[in-house]
């Protein structure tokens, strides 16, 4: 047998006999220390949960960051949408009227008419129905 184990028979020998505890205070250590053992367990597994929490809040952090970008992205893509949107609707509008400049008034009213199908939540509803209410009155004075 080698030195260091020796030693360490020799403690085990030490501890078996007792040292001069009493065995009810020997057995009040051991009850505490396998309390203490149990506290730490817990402990233990508390803190792994809270490591996995950690991974988990950091995983939909990152994902809520990615959806983010493509919120942004697509944000973006349909305000250039919307812009272009707005122009084809200025333009309609635009077009309707340069025929009442012409003195196309029948196109006028067809084209204001198409306006409002087109574009039924127009800011310009009102105004092209007062057009074609005006239109419609210059046509019936025209034809008499």
């Amino acid at each position: 047998m080698n030195l260091q184990h020796k030693g360490g028979v020799a403690i085990m020998l030490i501890l078996l006999a007792g040292c001069g505890v009493s065995n009810q205070a020997h057995q009040t250590v051991i009850s505490q220390l396998a309390d203490a053992k149990h506290s730490l367990d817990k402990i233990n597994s508390t803190l792994g949960l809270v490591a996995n929490s950690d991974r988990d809040y950091e995983s939909n952090l990152a994902s809520l960051h990615t959806r983010l970008n493509d919120l942004k992205d697509k944000n973006a893509e349909l305000t250039g949408q919307i812009a272009k949107l707005k122009a084809q609707e200025d333009f309609v509008f635009q077009s309707a009227g340069g025929k009442i400049d012409a003195k196309d008034f029948q196109g006028a009213l067809e084209a204001y008419k198409e306006f409002i199908d087109k574009y039924p939540s127009s800011h310009r509803i009102a105004t092209a129905t007062n057009l074609i209410a005006r239109l419609e009155q210059t046509l019936k004075t025209n034809r008499r």
